[in-house]
């Protein structure tokens, strides 16, 4: 039998929302090789086939209509999530992604990721709320330097974030950079899962690192070539200055150095 967890005690809710390319998919196919730990802690992963289906649709649907029939208005209504549920970790991976404009700054993200976060704090309500979003330098972000149009997908990842906790009441933003993106696998998906980082053993470290050496991280076809230097300025300079803004707001935690 299922038991709550104590009045005084608030589940943590972690969605990671996600940009193209960058740690895509990562946190279902580690929850795989983590089920052992999961079930210790009592996390319950919603994988993006289940946030598309049963939250995202609802979101979209009374953000259309208020009075919208739907079939679940909050997370403990969702059958597969356990009523003693410490930690409910979400796979929306690619949330962020615009297929038309990857990472344009107009209209930035607007059609598909304002009614979602326009409920998340309600759907999520009585649970701690923590939106996890992982970035890269614009500089060796691919969807930035292949498009034909440069400067107009080199978005602000510091906009993106205030663009973000608009939307939001009381979440926090948990930013984390991959400047060195197999060091960061393993902090990233320990915090996101809800485990101890320090319980892994040594297997299980393998293998989150080796689904991570993997990974593609989204770099460029070609890297920025001397004739682009100006440009190449530009991004980093606008890459530190996200840096400095992110680890100056409210609501925003920086995971930058590993």
């Amino acid at each position: 039998m299922t038991s709550q967890l104590p009045s005084h005690i608030k589940p943590v809710a972690n969605v990671h929302l996600g940009i193209r390319g960058i740690f895509a998919g990562l946190v279902e196919r580690a929850a795989i090789e983590l089920r052992k730990q999961m079930q210790i802690c009592g996390t319950t992963l919603i994988d993006k086939v289940e946030f598309r289906r049963d939250i995202r649709s609802t979101l979209l649907a009374l953000a259309a209509n208020p009075d919208a029939d739907v079939t679940y208005l909050h997370y403990q209504h969702l059958p597969y999530v356990p009523l003693d549920a410490s930690t409910i970790a979400v796979s929306n991976h690619g949330a962020l992604e615009d297929p038309a404009r990857a990472a344009s700054e107009p209209g930035f993200y607007a059609a598909r990721l304002s009614p979602i976060l326009d409920g998340l704090d309600e759907f999520f309500e009585g649970a701690e709320l923590r939106l996890h979003v992982a970035i890269k330098c614009q500089h060796d972000y691919g969807p930035v330097i292949d498009s034909d149009d440069r400067l107009n997908y080199a978005a602000s990842w510091a906009s993106m974030a205030e663009k973000i906790l608009e939307k939001t009441s009381s979440a926090k933003l948990i930013v984390w950079t991959v400047e060195k993106p197999i060091e960061t696998a393993v902090p990233f998906i320990t915090d996101i899962l809800g485990i101890n980082k320090a319980d892994l053993v040594e297997k299980e470290r393998d293998a989150i690192l080796n689904i991570a050496r993997r990974m593609k991280f989204a770099h460029p076809k070609k890297p920025l070539g001397t004739h682009d230097q100006n440009l190449s300025d530009y991004l980093d300079e606008l890459y530190e200055s996200d840096l400095a803004r992110l680890g100056s707001m409210r609501r925003v935690e920086l995971n930058d150095r590993f």
